[in-house]
């Protein structure tokens, strides 16, 4: 079993308090009054380690005693101890419930918290100062930390620990990195709610080094110790082909290929005897149906093929499957894991610097850190990069103008995977930039309503662009390229000059077609041919209505209710498509659907004169 530098610290600092309370307590005057609860489970652990239930005494007990318990017996005899040492005992109590459910993470090889260290450190700095001669194994610990802190990486952790009851689980050592788990406190909650929903699958989505499996990790850690949930194993298994250091991306041995692969790891660690890979599909979902089983399934974004659709279709009632991925699957509920806060980022560069002792980071000034912060976009791996190749001996300004390793390592997977519309809109977000909304997307790629939908909806799930509600109409979303995508994109898919030109030609002619529109409008406001729009997000669906009214003069009715359809897609809300259609019904004489698409277009505006004035005149 292999523990970080940060767990082993805390656990030598822990030890080292806990010797020094139970030197205390043999000093203790003869027949010193020990809580029965104190007794009880200092005899369970001891007769639990040994096998042997005869009674023994204080001095074998108390090597079983854990922290809380010591802690209660000294604060019973209080007045046995030195005035030094109450004063250094009361001056921890506010912390002692942080310190007792820290020595419990570090006892049950549970996940550490970002905090963790600098609490422990406070608590061992108090004690030290007020008592110092009652703290001589805390005191030879800090010393030789402050000297040779690397001495704790031959510790093994031994604490006096109670088993605890738990579902059977294969997961990985919860130690993300030095710094314990940190923030994600909604996105965590909403994980744990969305696994106790009737969902069954439920995914974590973000790019690459958001902290995907960080959080999925520490999801299925509070799992374990969560008596609500009702799981009676759960199961790991990972696909993880790549990971990334200061100087390359380096391809994992013997990852996992595809999803086949990752059926028969999961058939393996829910002990089904050794079966070919197309077997462990069925024998994997017959385990799942005869217990309630927790699978997830980490990176899943290298393994995703048609098989693993139809496995997790095929999902009985009872059993779940938790999913990390770069790419949505359109059959989950997905919660999606964006940059820390600014706040985060900080606290989190400021506490990796620390632990990792990178002067030149550590000791950033305000200023200098909020400059550093800016720039890293709230990415935790692009931090942790960051912290190790400050550490390897780089400047931070070389690797913050050359960071196309660690865009590569978070994106290529994912583009290499897009369609070719998708990647037709991304590069035209490249050359229009900014937010944008459906329709002239579509107009600038040239796709119908269907296929930006569509492409849209593929890029959402990348995580290559973000929807935002618009400000012009709270129905309406916009669209942008997201920080990280956009750098990868400016580095690693430099835009071709001819499409760059068509793209700027097609921006150009929508700018014409809504001059065009708006002067129209001007000139004659209540003529039927007039388009009334509200923005640039319209003209894309007022050309097709032009192209409408061009068709019904042509006498192509039915091109022309097309028109109108494909625009009302296009552009949801826009009550003039909507207009366009009943004067198409009018021509057709079918005044029920003229009536009724006026009423919808009336639904979508405010008292609107314009639209008022064509509807009573119909109803003329």
């Amino acid at each position: 079993m292999s523990f970080n530098a940060t767990r082993l610290t805390c656990f030598a600092l822990i030890s080292a308090i806990e010797a020094d309370c139970r030197s205390v307590i043999l000093g203790l005057p003869d027949g010193a009054d020990w809580p029965a609860d104190s007794i009880d489970a200092a005899t369970y652990r001891l007769r639990r380690e040994r096998g042997s239930h005869d009674s023994v005494g204080p001095a074998v007990l108390v090597d079983f005693l854990d922290f809380a318990d010591s802690y209660e017996i000294l604060l019973r005899h209080k007045k046995d101890l030195s005035p030094p040492l109450q004063d250094s005992l009361s001056s921890v109590a506010p912390r002692l419930q942080d310190v007792t459910a820290i020595r419990n993470r570090v006892a049950h090889t549970r996940p550490m918290e970002i905090n963790d260290f600098s609490v422990l450190h406070d608590v061992a700095t108090e004690l030290l100062q007020h008592a110092p001669s009652d703290w001589q194994s805390l005191s030879t610990t800090v010393d030789r930390l402050r000297n040779d802190p690397s001495y704790v990486l031959g510790l093994t952790i031994q604490l006096p620990a109670d088993p605890i009851r738990q579902p059977f689980h294969n997961l990985p050592f919860p130690d993300f990195d030095e710094t314990g788990f940190y923030g994600r406190k909604n996105e965590l909650k909403r994980i744990k709610q969305a696994l106790k929903s009737a969902w069954p699958v439920v995914s974590i989505l973000g790019d690459g080094g958001i902290g995907k499996t960080s959080i999925a990790l520490k999801a299925a850690y509070d799992i374990l110790d969560d008596p609500s949930f009702e799981f009676e194993a759960i199961v790991w298994a990972s696909a993880k082909a790549t990971t990334l250091t200061t100087t390359e991306i380096v391809n994992i041995g013997d990852a996992i290929q595809d999803s086949l692969g990752l059926f028969k790891v999961a058939a393996n660690q829910l002990g089904i005897p050794q079966t070919t890979s197309e077997e462990a599909t069925d024998e994997v979902l017959q385990y799942l149906a005869a217990f309630k089983i927790l699978l997830v399934l980490d990176n899943l974004e290298t393994v995703s093929d048609q098989r693993l659709r139809d496995f997790l279709l095929a999902l009985p009632p009872g059993s779940k499957v938790l999913v990390t991925s770069r790419i949505g699957l359109g059959l989950e509920n997905p919660v999606k894991l964006g940059p820390l806060s600014t706040e985060e980022t900080r606290r989190f560069l400021r506490a990796l610097a620390s632990i990792r002792n990178v002067e030149v980071l550590k000791t950033l000034d305000e200023k200098g850190m909020e400059k550093f912060v800016d720039r890293l976009n709230g990415h935790p791996l692009f931090i942790k990069w960051l912290v190790s190749g400050v550490e390897s001996g780089k400047r931070p300004s070389d690797l913050f103008n050359d960071n196309t390793l660690l865009l590569d390592f978070c994106m290529s997977n994912v583009f290499d995977q897009l369609s070719t519309m998708a990647r037709t809109v991304l590069q035209a977000l490249q050359v229009v930039q900014g937010q944008r909304g459906q329709a002239e997307l579509a107009f600038i790629s040239n796709l119908s309503a269907w296929e930006i939908q569509e492409t849209l909806l593929e890029l959402m799930k990348t995580n290559f662009i973000s929807m935002k509600r618009s400000n012009f109409d709270e129905f309406e979303g916009i669209y942008q390229t997201e920080e990280f995508a956009r750098q990868y994109l400016a580095k690693n898919q430099p835009i071709d000059a001819e499409f760059r030109l068509e793209i700027t030609r097609r921006s150009k002619e929508l700018s014409r077609i809504g001059r065009d529109l708006k002067s129209m409008t001007f000139s004659s406001r209540y003529d039927p041919r007039s388009i009334d729009t509200r923005g640039p997000h319209d003209i894309p669906a007022a050309k097709m209505l032009v192209d409408a009214q061009r068709l019904v003069v042509q006498g192509s009715l039915n091109e022309a209710l097309d028109q109108c359809r494909e625009a009302q897609l296009l552009s949801p809300s826009y009550y003039e498509a909507w207009r366009l259609e009943a004067s198409v019904h009018i021509h057709r004489r079918d005044t029920a659907a003229a009536t009724e698409a006026f009423t919808t277009a009336l639904s979508l505006t405010e008292n609107s004169p314009v639209l008022n004035y064509h509807f009573g005149r119909y109803l003329l």
